[in-house]
């Protein structure tokens, strides 16, 4: 993405049904056993392609960012340096918003509430691959 300069859609069923659409027509792909499995802001990504993407077969969020909801009451972390604003700041350039504000106000729609009913494959959702643990910087009521 950030070669190209491209920023992220909240509809991630379109990009990972092209993804689909092109394994689907290759040789060497069994296309009865394509998965989904993504990490970090992917927990979000993840589900939202499986649920309306209905060519998985099955779905792995390996992380836990799945939501906007840090950030929907508004609240800026304190400090330049606290995970929570390094993280937004990241979600900030995906999303291609130009400021902190805009892309607050842009959060709620980065939400997996009217989707996690349309799942029908095997969901997984897994801890942090690296440590195998929560992250200690995204405590499990911000997701």
């Amino acid at each position: 993405m950030r070669l190209k300069d491209l920023r992220a859609i909240v509809e991630a069923e379109k990009w990972a049904g092209a993804c689909v659409d092109i394994l689907e027509n290759r040789p060497d792909v069994d296309s009865r056993y394509l998965g989904i499995c993504a990490w970090s802001l992917g927990g979000f990504f993840a589900p939202r392609a499986a649920a309306f993407e209905k060519r998985f077969k099955l779905c792995v969020a390996w992380g836990r960012i799945s939501t906007g909801a840090n950030y929907r009451n508004g609240v800026r972390p304190a400090k330049e340096t606290d995970p929570c604003r390094i993280i937004g700041s990241t979600c900030q350039w995906v999303w291609g918003k130009d400021t902190f504000e805009e892309f607050m106000t842009f959060a709620p729609q980065v939400t997996l509430e009217n989707c996690i009913d349309e799942i029908t494959v095997p969901f997984l959702v897994t801890t942090d691959p690296m440590t195998g643990r929560s992250r200690a910087n995204m405590p499990s009521s911000n997701t």
